[in-house]
């Protein structure tokens, strides 16, 4: 768990010292999410070995269309909020942004693979967790992920509409998803 709660600190290092803005935040929260199925679908391996790949490719179909959308969602809500709010021109001008800071995001988001990681090996494979979980359990454990995703997308676009995502803000949606985070461990270790 100390893992999971540094690697989801590195969001507010880059809030507070590295001028990072919301949608560099929801981004990173997209990106991890993506990382959340790539694992989901090893775990999903492990537990069935080769006869899972019917039930992978189903859940990599399903939840890559999840990502499609909650990514849609971010580029119109988030983006294009700050161009109507007098920030960036719009999504090109904030992908401009994001690739200024690509070292701070990339170490953020290396941070939360090797949490991911780190679980894993430790939890799932060390602790044999593999051992208690059906494959269908296993297909449907994240998407309770999706689902505080498509909030903080949700939340973060009116917010930045709204009220232009203080740095306030940004702090109080990084600090919710480690709270967010550290039950989801928890409850996933029971």
């Amino acid at each position: 768990m100390i893992a999971l709660v540094a690697a989801n600190t590195l969001p507010l290092v880059g809030v507070a010292f590295l001028k990072w803005e919301l949608a560099d935040v929801l981004l990173l929260f997209w990106a991890e999410t993506a990382v959340i199925g790539l694992f989901n679908s090893l775990k999903m391996f492990r537990i069935a070995g080769p006869s899972a790949v019917p039930m992978v490719a189903f859940f990599a179909v399903h939840f890559g269309i999840f990502m499609f959308v909650h990514l849609m969602f971010l580029f119109t809500l988030v983006l294009g909020s700050a161009a109507r709010n007098g920030g960036s021109d719009g999504l090109f001008e904030s992908l401009d942004r994001l690739a200024g800071a690509s070292v701070s995001w990339a170490l953020a988001l290396l941070g939360l693979i090797a949490s991911h990681g780190f679980s894993f090996v430790v939890n799932f494979l060390g602790d044999r967790e593999w051992e208690r979980r059906t494959l269908e359990q296993q297909m449907g454990q994240p998407y309770g992920r999706v689902v505080v995703m498509h909030i903080t997308i949700l939340f973060g676009g009116f917010a930045t509409m709204a009220l232009g995502a203080p740095g306030v803000l940004l702090f109080l949606l990084v600090f919710g998803k480690i709270v967010i985070d550290v039950r989801s461990h928890r409850k996933e270790r029971r």
